[in-house]
């Protein structure tokens, strides 16, 4: 089986996509993403769920949207709100799913994200998000003045680092958050149960302490 490419519009509205980013050039490459589609296809169990990657390289075995821009890193996700006519859940690939996240993927909310996973920072964590409906207002917002942007999200342990920053501001705040909803459905890579396991910083899953 070869490179399947689709566009939002050959998806039903009635799906829903589950969804990830592979930039290349960084440390994540293709297997990063098989392991993370063989993870959902095996912990979630309802009838009309499809995975996509956005990327700029084919991944055989995938469907994949291409990145129309060449943002660095972490940026390259706020292509996932151009498509507008679909319910999306997203997810980092380097989150570890340990049990069946069926219920956070048809969470009936408008946005509902990671509380960002340190406490003296304002906002959410962008490695975990579940919205539906039109936001496209955030990819065009960054597509008006990307560098601008970037800049202005580059001061890390602050309230303005990163894609996730951004997000939360152009949605003003009104982002709920999965560990309001779903008490110990999340933990860190460094605590015990959860349905999902988070890393950050330089820990990875397959990286052995």
């Amino acid at each position: 089986m070869g490179v399947v490419k689709i566009e939002a519009k050959d998806i039903e509205t009635t799906d829903i996509i589950v969804k990830t980013v592979l930039k290349s050039g960084g440390e994540y490459n293709a297997n990063h993403v098989l392991r993370m589609r063989d993870m959902v296809l095996a912990n979630s169990h309802l009838p009309r769920i499809r995975f996509v990657c956005y990327s700029d390289i084919d991944i055989p075995k995938i469907d994949v949207r291409p990145l129309q821009n060449n943002w660095k890193g972490w940026w390259s996700k706020i292509e996932m709100f151009r498509d507008i006519n679909e319910e999306s859940f997203y997810i980092d690939l380097d989150m570890t799913i340990n049990k069946d996240i069926s219920y956070m993927i048809k969470l009936d909310r408008d946005f509902v994200a990671l509380r960002n996973m340190n406490p003296r920072i304002e906002g959410i964590g962008s490695a975990l998000m579940k919205w539906k409906g039109d936001k496209s207002r955030i990819y065009r917002h960054f597509l008006a003045c990307p560098e601008k942007y970037m800049n202005i999200y580059n001061h890390i342990g602050t309230n303005k680092h990163g894609d996730q920053s951004f997000i939360w501001d152009c949605m003003n705040g009104n982002i709920e958050c999965f560990q309001d909803i779903f008490p110990n459905c999340v933990k860190k890579f460094n605590q015990v149960g959860g349905d999902i396991t988070v890393y950050f910083g330089r820990n990875r899953p397959w990286k052995k302490a």
